[in-house]
Protein backbone atom coordinates (compact mmCIF):
# COMPACT_ATOMS: atom_id res chain seq x y z
CA UNK A 1 0.00 0.00 0.00
CA UNK A 2 1.31 3.51 -0.62
CA UNK A 3 1.92 6.16 1.69
CA UNK A 4 -0.71 8.70 -0.04
CA UNK A 5 -3.34 5.50 0.40
CA UNK A 6 -2.28 5.61 4.01
CA UNK A 7 -2.62 8.71 4.70
CA UNK A 8 -6.08 9.23 2.90
CA UNK A 9 -7.53 6.14 5.25
CA UNK A 10 -5.73 7.79 8.31
CA UNK A 11 -7.85 11.23 7.31
CA UNK A 12 -10.77 9.41 6.79
CA UNK A 13 -10.81 7.97 10.03
CA UNK A 14 -9.95 11.14 12.14
CA UNK A 15 -12.47 12.72 10.03
CA UNK A 16 -15.08 10.18 10.98
CA UNK A 17 -13.84 9.66 14.47
CA UNK A 18 -14.00 6.28 14.65
CA UNK A 19 -13.74 2.63 12.32
CA UNK A 20 -16.76 0.51 11.69
CA UNK A 21 -17.90 0.28 15.38
CA UNK A 22 -18.37 -3.16 17.79
CA UNK A 23 -20.99 -4.63 18.29
CA UNK A 24 -22.36 -5.22 21.79
CA UNK A 25 -24.40 -8.43 22.95
CA UNK A 26 -27.08 -7.94 25.02
CA UNK A 27 -29.47 -10.49 26.38
CA UNK A 28 -32.98 -10.35 28.42
CA UNK A 29 -35.84 -12.47 28.91
CA UNK A 30 -39.26 -12.15 28.08
CA UNK A 31 -41.31 -10.15 30.17
CA UNK A 32 -37.83 -8.69 31.81
CA UNK A 33 -35.96 -5.90 31.53
CA UNK A 34 -33.16 -5.38 28.96
CA UNK A 35 -30.19 -2.20 29.36
CA UNK A 36 -28.60 -1.28 26.10
CA UNK A 37 -25.35 0.91 26.23
CA UNK A 38 -24.55 3.86 24.78
CA UNK A 39 -20.64 5.79 24.85
CA UNK A 40 -21.04 9.03 24.81
CA UNK A 41 -17.26 9.66 24.91
CA UNK A 42 -16.64 12.33 22.94
CA UNK A 43 -13.04 11.87 20.59
CA UNK A 44 -12.59 15.78 21.19
CA UNK A 45 -12.63 16.62 24.73
CA UNK A 46 -14.20 19.01 26.37
CA UNK A 47 -17.36 18.85 24.22
CA UNK A 48 -20.98 18.52 25.31
CA UNK A 49 -23.68 16.20 23.58
CA UNK A 50 -26.39 17.72 21.26
CA UNK A 51 -28.47 14.56 20.47
CA UNK A 52 -28.91 10.75 21.58
CA UNK A 53 -30.81 8.84 18.42
CA UNK A 54 -31.90 5.19 19.27
CA UNK A 55 -32.61 3.24 16.43
CA UNK A 56 -34.22 -0.03 15.72
CA UNK A 57 -33.36 -2.78 12.91
CA UNK A 58 -32.50 -0.97 9.37
CA UNK A 59 -35.34 2.00 10.50
CA UNK A 60 -34.25 5.47 8.87
CA UNK A 61 -36.01 7.40 11.39
CA UNK A 62 -35.41 7.18 15.17
CA UNK A 63 -37.51 5.13 17.68
CA UNK A 64 -35.91 7.57 20.30
CA UNK A 65 -34.41 10.82 20.84
CA UNK A 66 -32.52 12.57 23.74
CA UNK A 67 -32.33 16.50 22.85
CA UNK A 68 -29.63 18.50 24.80
CA UNK A 69 -29.87 21.66 22.59
CA UNK A 70 -32.26 24.24 24.38
CA UNK A 71 -31.90 25.20 27.82
CA UNK A 72 -33.74 21.72 29.23
CA UNK A 73 -33.63 17.94 27.83
CA UNK A 74 -36.25 17.34 25.55
CA UNK A 75 -37.38 13.23 25.45
CA UNK A 76 -39.27 11.95 22.93
CA UNK A 77 -40.42 8.77 21.83
CA UNK A 78 -42.06 6.92 18.80
CA UNK A 79 -45.64 5.83 19.87
CA UNK A 80 -45.04 2.25 19.09
CA UNK A 81 -42.95 1.51 22.24
CA UNK A 82 -46.04 2.51 24.36
CA UNK A 83 -43.65 3.61 27.12
CA UNK A 84 -41.84 0.62 27.63
CA UNK A 85 -38.10 2.37 26.68
CA UNK A 86 -36.46 4.94 28.79
CA UNK A 87 -33.08 6.73 28.28
CA UNK A 88 -30.79 6.83 31.96
CA UNK A 89 -27.73 8.68 31.54
CA UNK A 90 -25.39 6.76 34.06
CA UNK A 91 -22.62 9.57 33.78
CA UNK A 92 -20.54 11.70 31.59
CA UNK A 93 -19.44 8.62 29.42
CA UNK A 94 -21.87 6.19 29.30
CA UNK A 95 -26.45 6.05 28.88
CA UNK A 96 -28.19 3.11 29.13
CA UNK A 97 -31.21 2.22 27.56
CA UNK A 98 -34.19 0.73 29.30
CA UNK A 99 -36.53 -1.55 27.79
CA UNK A 100 -39.63 -2.82 30.14
CA UNK A 101 -41.05 -5.27 29.68
CA UNK A 102 -39.18 -6.75 27.24
CA UNK A 103 -41.33 -8.37 23.77
CA UNK A 104 -39.79 -10.93 21.55
CA UNK A 105 -40.02 -8.08 18.39
CA UNK A 106 -37.72 -6.09 20.57
CA UNK A 107 -35.46 -8.72 19.51
CA UNK A 108 -33.21 -6.66 16.84
CA UNK A 109 -29.88 -4.89 16.32
CA UNK A 110 -30.75 -1.53 18.43
CA UNK A 111 -28.09 2.03 17.29
CA UNK A 112 -27.18 4.47 19.39
CA UNK A 113 -25.96 7.99 18.14
CA UNK A 114 -24.56 10.27 19.67
CA UNK A 115 -24.07 13.84 18.32
CA UNK A 116 -21.87 16.44 20.14
CA UNK A 117 -21.12 20.07 19.19
CA UNK A 118 -17.40 19.80 18.46
CA UNK A 119 -16.58 15.84 18.28
CA UNK A 120 -17.54 13.25 15.41
CA UNK A 121 -20.71 11.27 15.45
CA UNK A 122 -20.04 8.52 17.99
CA UNK A 123 -21.96 5.15 17.38
CA UNK A 124 -22.87 2.05 19.41
CA UNK A 125 -24.63 -0.81 17.94
CA UNK A 126 -26.31 -3.20 20.00
CA UNK A 127 -27.53 -6.76 19.22
CA UNK A 128 -30.21 -7.68 21.58
CA UNK A 129 -31.71 -11.10 22.18
CA UNK A 130 -34.50 -11.91 23.83
CA UNK A 131 -34.87 -15.36 25.62
CA UNK A 132 -38.19 -17.16 25.98
CA UNK A 133 -39.35 -20.30 27.08
CA UNK A 134 -40.93 -22.57 25.14
CA UNK A 135 -44.55 -22.37 25.04
CA UNK A 136 -47.02 -25.22 26.02
CA UNK A 137 -48.03 -27.70 23.74
CA UNK A 138 -45.33 -26.59 21.18
CA UNK A 139 -43.63 -30.17 21.64
CA UNK A 140 -45.07 -33.48 21.49
CA UNK A 141 -45.33 -35.97 24.18
CA UNK A 142 -42.49 -38.41 22.34
CA UNK A 143 -40.81 -35.55 21.85
CA UNK A 144 -40.60 -34.50 25.76
CA UNK A 145 -39.95 -38.01 26.47
CA UNK A 146 -37.03 -38.20 23.67
CA UNK A 147 -35.71 -34.89 24.96
CA UNK A 148 -35.55 -35.89 29.02
CA UNK A 149 -34.35 -39.80 27.98
CA UNK A 150 -31.11 -37.88 26.30
CA UNK A 151 -30.89 -35.29 28.92
CA UNK A 152 -31.24 -38.01 32.17
CA UNK A 153 -30.13 -40.54 30.18
CA UNK A 154 -31.84 -42.61 33.05
CA UNK A 155 -30.32 -46.51 33.41
CA UNK A 156 -30.96 -49.57 35.64
CA UNK A 157 -29.74 -48.73 39.71
CA UNK A 158 -27.50 -51.29 41.25
CA UNK A 159 -28.17 -51.26 44.89
CA UNK A 160 -25.23 -53.35 46.84
CA UNK A 161 -25.28 -54.04 50.65
CA UNK A 162 -22.21 -55.53 52.57
CA UNK A 163 -23.11 -57.66 55.34
CA UNK A 164 -19.83 -58.44 57.97
CA UNK A 165 -20.71 -61.81 60.26
CA UNK A 166 -19.00 -62.58 63.30
CA UNK A 167 -18.94 -65.25 65.66
CA UNK A 168 -21.38 -65.15 68.62
CA UNK A 169 -19.54 -66.21 71.08
CA UNK A 170 -16.88 -63.20 70.03
CA UNK A 171 -16.10 -60.93 72.71
CA UNK A 172 -16.15 -57.35 71.64
CA UNK A 173 -12.01 -56.67 72.30
CA UNK A 174 -11.19 -60.05 70.90
CA UNK A 175 -9.88 -60.33 67.57
CA UNK A 176 -11.47 -62.30 64.87
CA UNK A 177 -8.73 -64.54 62.86
CA UNK A 178 -11.58 -64.98 60.45
CA UNK A 179 -15.14 -63.60 59.38
CA UNK A 180 -17.20 -64.09 56.51
CA UNK A 181 -18.36 -61.23 53.81
CA UNK A 182 -21.33 -61.40 51.58
CA UNK A 183 -22.40 -58.92 49.25
CA UNK A 184 -26.42 -58.86 48.39
CA UNK A 185 -26.76 -57.15 44.76
CA UNK A 186 -30.42 -56.33 43.82
CA UNK A 187 -31.27 -54.34 40.86
CA UNK A 188 -33.90 -52.38 40.35
CA UNK A 189 -35.42 -51.36 36.59
CA UNK A 190 -36.14 -47.35 37.52
CA UNK A 191 -37.75 -47.63 33.89
CA UNK A 192 -40.24 -50.44 34.49
CA UNK A 193 -43.68 -49.40 35.93
CA UNK A 194 -46.67 -49.08 35.01
CA UNK A 195 -46.33 -45.72 32.69
CA UNK A 196 -43.97 -46.95 30.39
CA UNK A 197 -45.47 -49.89 27.70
Amino acid sequence: MSTSVFLVLVLALLVTGEAEPATEFMEASDGGTASLPCNLTPVVTPDKISVVLWYKGVDESPIYKYDLRGSQPVRWADSSLQNRFFLRILDDNRAAMSISPTRLGDEQMFHCRVDFLKSPTRMTRVNLTIIAPARVNSESYDEIIAILSGHFAPRTSEMVCRFKFYRRSQQPEALLVSSRNFVIWKKIDVLAGPWRQ
